[in-house]
C-alpha cells in the first residue's frame, strides 16, 4: 500500500502544469475618456504620448514563450500605482499579472520617465520666458517674474536603508524627502530637486542647487518668488517680514497672490497621483523616482 502511494506522488510530481494564457484586455480601447482619466489620472493622448517617448527605454520580450507583458500596459500599471497609491497585491488582481510583475514594470518604468526629466522639465527661455513673465503679470501684476519656487510637503516613505537614515527623520517624526520645485503660472513644472533628506531645510536644498549658480551666472533671464523659507535675493524676491506702510502691505499681497501657484501645482499634483500623499513602500532611489516621473507626466498633459 505504502508502494503504491509513493508511486502516485512520484507521478504527481512529474505531472507538469499547462499554464494558463491569459488574455490582457486593451484599457485604450475598453475603456471610454472619462473612466480612463479616472484611472490613470492622464487623458488617452497624453498617455500615447508619453509611450511614444519611452517606447525605445522599455523591455520586449525576446521570443513568444510565456505572456509577456506588453509595453503600453508596463506604463498604464505604473501609472495606476501612482495614482491611486494602492498595494501592489491589490493592482496585480486587477490586471492578472503577479506582485513581481507589478514591482518589475515600477523599478523598470519609473526611472524612464525620471530620465525624461532632464528633458522636459526646464526652466523656460526666450519667447517661452516672456510668456511666463506675462502669465505671472496677469496675476498681481508682478512684472518679470520667471517661476514661483517652494518645497513641498514632506512624501512619507519606509525607513530607508542606507548609512545615516536619521536625516531623513523630518520634524514630524516620520521619514520622509523634502523636494523642491518651480512652476509657471499654468502649473507646468520647471525644475524639480528630489534627492535631499526630510531633515534639510529649504534655504539649503537651494543653496545647493544646480538652481541657485545658474541664476547666480546669468543663464536665466527674471525673478523667483519664494517664501520665507528662502534667503532674499537679487532674483529670489521673499515675503517683507514686517511691512510697515501701504506700499510694502500692496507688495506682500501681491506675492502671497503669485507665489500661490506653487502651491496650487503641489496640490494638484498630490492629487493627481495620491502615492505622493500617502506613505510610500518603495524603496529610497525608487521613491524619488516616484516624484520626478509623476512631475514629468504632469508636463506631457499640461502640454497638450
Amino acid at each position: 500500500m505504502r508502494r503504491m502511494e509513493e508511486t502516485v506522488r512520484v507521478r504527481l510530481r512529474r505531472v507538469r502544469l499547462r499554464k494558463v494564457i491569459r488574455d490582457r484586455s486593451n484599457p485604450f480601447e475598453d475603456l471610454a475618456e472619462e473612466e480612463f482619466l479616472q484611472r490613470f489620472r492622464l487623458t488617452k493622448e497624453c498617455v500615447l504620448n508619453l509611450l511614444q517617448n519611452i517606447r525605445g527605454h522599455l523591455p520586449i520580450a525576446a521570443d513568444a514563450r510565456g505572456c509577456p507583458i506588453p509595453q503600453h500596459l508596463q506604463l498604464l500599471i505604473t501609472l495606476r500605482c501612482m495614482a491611486t497609491g494602492g498595494h501592489q497585491l491589490t493592482i496585480s488582481d486587477c490586471y492578472q499579472v503577479s506582485q513581481t510583475s507589478i514591482s518589475r514594470c515600477i523599478w523598470t518604468v519609473t526611472p524612464i520617465i525620471a530620465q525624461m526629466a532632464k528633458d522636459y522639465v526646464k526652466m523656460p527661455t526666450g519667447m517661452n520666458a516672456i510668456r511666463v513673465m506675462e502669465g505671472f503679470l496677469e496675476i498681481a501684476r508682478m512684472p518679470g517674474i520667471v517661476g514661483a519656487i517652494d518645497c513641498t510637503i514632506h512624501i512619507h516613505f519606509l525607513r530607508p536603508a542606507c548609512e545615516n537614515p536619521e536625516l531623513y527623520h523630518n520634524r514630524k517624526g516620520i521619514f520622509s524627502l523634502n523636494c523642491q520645485a518651480v512652476c509657471g503660472p499654468d502649473l507646468t513644472f520647471f525644475n524639480i530637486v528630489a534627492r535631499w533628506w526630510g531633515s534639510a531645510h529649504d534655504s539649503n536644498i537651494f543653496n545647493n542647487s544646480l538652481l541657485r549658480h545658474e541664476f547666480e551666472q546669468g543663464m536665466h533671464k527674471g525673478k523667483l518668488l519664494g517664501d520665507m523659507g528662502y534667503p532674499c535675493r537679487s532674483y529670489l524676491f521673499t515675503p517683507l517680514m514686517n511691512p510697515s506702510n501701504q506700499s510694502e502691505t500692496a507688495y506682500n499681497e501681491a506675492h502671497i497672490k503669485t507665489r500661490n501657484k506653487i502651491e496650487c501645482a503641489f496640490g494638484v499634483l498630490k492629487r493627481r497621483f495620491s502615492c505622493l500623499g500617502k506613505r510610500l513602500y518603495t524603496a529610497l532611489d525608487t521613491t524619488k523616482k516616484h516624484y520626478c516621473s509623476s512631475s514629468c507626466a504632469t508636463y506631457f498633459c499640461n502640454s497638450e
